[in-house]
């Protein structure tokens, strides 16, 4: 076998050992969680996991720097150059929330990282999802601003302020998705086009006319 197909199978093994970590560490949290547990999920033998990963610890971290990077990825594929900036707001609202909806063991995933504090014992990873959520609001900045210069939205708001206002509507909206019972279907292009209703009209009742 030539060394890109031992690099590719290798990969698959990888993604395969990570997939099922995160059943696993979605559902019972990380310390609770059990590398045996891993190993039985994905079909292959406790020890064959360390030739992938150092401990819990490096597998933990691995798999959600996976989900990350893989919404990163389907983000950038569904933005267009010929999208003007709200399209992209939109299509960032939108892909964030379907992928969550459609792959609710990532939410679980997350979750247990930001809500449990576990980030504080994983600093490599902390500082890795504190760039590329910098990264985020740094694009999404620019994007603001490029509509505010296009006369599409008010420029007497900070373009950053608007990025976290925005930003908060849709983890709220996470949120509402994650801990949806289990046979109750979410509207994505219902919430996105509420979040993107709030950001652009606001709330007030007749605002035009003030």
């Amino acid at each position: 076998m030539i060394k890109g197909d031992e690099d590719e199978k290798r990969e698959q093994k990888r993604n395969t050992i990570m997939q099922a970590a995160l059943k696993v560490f979605s559902r019972k949290g990380y310390s609770p969680a059990a590398l045996e547990e891993v190993a039985r999920e994905a079909s292959i033998a406790k020890g064959t996991l360390y030739l992938y990963f150092r401990d819990k610890a490096d597998l933990f971290s691995s798999t959600i720097l996976f989900v990350i990077n893989r919404l990163v990825e389907i983000m950038r594929e569904n933005i267009s150059k010929s999208m003007g900036p709200l399209e992209v707001m939109r299509s960032i609202a939108y892909t964030e929330l379907e992928y969550f909806a459609k792959n609710t063991e990532f939410f679980g995933l997350i979750r247990t990282a930001m809500g449990t504090n576990l980030l504080g014992d994983h600093e490599n990873l902390f500082s890795i999802i504190s760039d590329k959520r910098l990264e985020l609001v740094q694009y999404l900045t620019q994007i603001v601003q490029s509509a505010q210069s296009e006369a599409l939205i008010r420029k007497d708001i900070e373009a950053e302020e608007i990025v976290y206002g925005y930003l908060g509507m849709m983890e709220s909206a996470l949120d509402q998705i994650g801990f949806k019972p289990e046979d109750q279907e979410i509207d994505i292009e219902q919430k996105v086009d509420t979040i993107m209703k709030i950001l652009l009209e606001g709330i007030m009742e007749g605002v035009s006319g003030m």
